[in-house]
């Protein structure tokens, strides 16, 4: 399994949360952003649902995923009809789709979130997925918070340096202002 920057953001807000026992979280996605996720929450002792558009495409990072966590807890594939539902009992939930980027349509069912719950939204901007979530009173990592966070692991890899991440989100925050 590769290393991925995109999964200890992910990785380190779970590690936070954990009760001592490892909660249902499910993903939603089996591209490159949900493999980063799966392996952060399996990482944590995390027993995981996956479920994507594609069905193989699920089945797939399930077996990559239990061929790289062979003692994992409980990993199981989810059809794409049931994640919303299954969401709601989560602790953790991912959304490691295309869906919302780009202005993309908001394709993803609904989801019911709850506070004390982390809904993690790889996508950069304004999602559905984050505002219900926000709304609900779930904790949210964007997918711009992602990003800061991948950049400062790679700033940190390339110079030796702890990578300066409050100036890195400020920047991003305001693109077209001066930092």
């Amino acid at each position: 399994m590769r290393w991925s920057a995109a999964g200890p953001p992910v990785e380190a807000a779970t590690a936070t949360r954990r009760t001592g026992a490892p909660g249902r979280n499910g993903g939603a996605g089996a591209g490159g952003a949900a493999l980063a996720g799966a392996w952060a929450l399996l990482s944590a002792g995390c027993d995981l649902e996956v479920a994507a558009r594609r069905p193989e495409a699920t089945a797939a990072l399930v077996a990559r995923m239990r061929g790289a966590f062979p003692g994992a807890g409980a990993l199981r594939p989810l059809p794409w009809e049931a994640a919303a539902a299954r969401a709601a009992g989560a602790d953790v939930v991912v959304n490691a789709t295309s869906i919302g980027l780009g202005g993309q349509g908001e394709g993803l069912s609904p989801f019911r979130f709850h506070r004390g719950q982390l809904a993690a939204d790889f996508v950069y901007g304004d999602t559905a997925f984050a505002r219900a979530a926000q709304a609900q009173g779930a904790a949210v990592i964007t997918g711009e918070q992602i990003l800061v966070r991948q950049g400062a692991l790679a700033f940190t890899l390339w110079t030796g340096e702890p990578a300066p991440e409050p100036v890195m989100a400020a920047a991003l925050r305001a693109p077209n202002e001066p930092t």
